[in-house]
């Protein structure tokens, strides 16, 4: 006896479900792209701040004109007791604070 073997109709179906993984996947690298910029761009913004406030510390002016070298604005300079400053800086709407003495 002879056993008939039926075809599904229904080829192609792993080529779509797969296309749609693919997409996912895609998707989701991107976000992860996007998230590390922002870590990085993060640590540069910090990395400004700390440099504003190491000059502050010797000069105010010294201070403003290494943010701005480093294409960053002083929002806020402030002299605390003693020799120490805080500095706030700003670049692309992201904010940053740094202290030295």
């Amino acid at each position: 006896m002879q056993r008939r073997v039926e075809r599904s109709t229904e080829r192609g179906q792993s080529t779509v479900l797969m296309m749609g993984v693919v997409a996912v996947l895609m998707v989701i690298a991107a976000g992860l792209v996007h998230l590390g910029a922002e870590v990085v761009e993060r640590g540069r913004l910090q990395a400004v701040a700390d440099m504003a406030a190491l000059a502050s510390v010797r000069s105010v002016e010294l201070g403003r004109e290494v943010a701005t070298r480093n294409g960053a604005v002083v929002v806020s300079l402030d002299r605390v007791t003693g020799d120490g400053v805080t500095v706030v800086v700003e670049r692309a709407g992201r904010r940053a604070v740094a202290a030295a003495a």
